[in-house]
């Protein structure tokens, strides 16, 4: 919840107003002073470690240091990366060796799309402020076991695989966001038609399938990330449904959940994790 909600704050920092830049900074000094050890960020104070969390945090950081041009946020995503892919399963031995584990936490060896994806996401952007080789070699390594491991039969990619193979093969709109967006900065770099076809392939098959969804299985923030990466898409191939559906979900979202008087959003009646 704290890297999404300074990501909001950085988009809303992005705005003409330029009111909450101010504010940016002390929200990352609080995720240091009560997150941070050994150079990954905790789940909650002293708590375990989940590298998906700390993909969205350097995420946000890049997201930072593109609005400021500050360095020091991009060196920092930089040095999260690379403990990231410190993650990275490598025993051979493994139903579908690879992948980028879930957690730290004992009992849990799952790989997930959610962790997977992120950092091919992460690592392109990376790529593309630094042009270091080895960003894209990485990126293409997590992009490619994603396609290899976790890819389902409707074009949509399932949530994680144990270290037996035992697939959970929901359907979630937030993994198809971060491979939506990992695709968008792969053809940004290496303008391949293909790499642009099989987003909007992906994205097509998400809104199939989320279309009923969004009010009854789908949690909002997920929605978020899933709409965000989905616009990129559309800034890039020129689809207007894309925007329509975001368009959409939003309108949705103001009439139904947002109470006019205090102007927030509760979306309790949807399903929450």
């Amino acid at each position: 919840p704290a890297s999404q909600a300074i990501t909001a704050a950085i988009d809303v920092a992005a705005l003409p107003s330029r009111r909450a830049a101010a504010a940016v900074p002390r929200h990352f000094s609080a995720l240091d002073r009560h997150f941070r050890r050994g150079g990954l960020y905790t789940a909650w104070p002293g708590g375990d470690v989940y590298f998906d969390d700390n993909a969205w945090i350097a995420g946000t950081l890049l997201d930072w240091s593109q609005l400021q041009g500050s360095a020091s946020a991009r060196h920092r995503a930089t040095a999260l990366f690379a403990r990231i892919v410190g993650a990275w399963d490598t025993n051979a031995k493994h139903a579908c060796a690879g992948g980028v584990f879930w957690t730290a936490a004992a009992g849990n060896r799952d790989r997930n799309t959610v962790t997977t994806a992120n950092a091919a996401l992460l690592g392109l952007r990376l790529y593309a402020a630094t042009h270091r080789a080895d960003y894209l070699t990485w990126s293409q390594r997590l992009l490619g076991w994603v396609d290899r491991c976790m890819l389902g039969q409707d074009d949509l990619y399932w949530d994680h695989i144990a270290l037996d193979g035992t697939v959970d093969k929901t359907y979630w709109s937030y993994n198809q966001g971060l491979v939506i967006g990992a695709l968008v900065e792969l053809y940004a770099i290496t303008g391949d038609a293909a790499t642009l076809a099989r987003a909007e392939q992906l994205g097509d098959a998400a809104l199939a399938y989320f279309g009923g969804r969004w009010d009854s299985d789908e949690p909002p923030e997920f929605a978020a990330v899933f709409f965000r990466y989905l616009l990129e898409l559309a800034s890039v191939g020129g689809r207007q449904d894309y925007v329509g559906a975001a368009e959409t979900y939003a309108e949705h979202a103001w009439s139904v959940s947002r109470n006019p008087r205090t102007g927030l959003f509760s979306f309790s009646g949807r399903t929450r994790l």
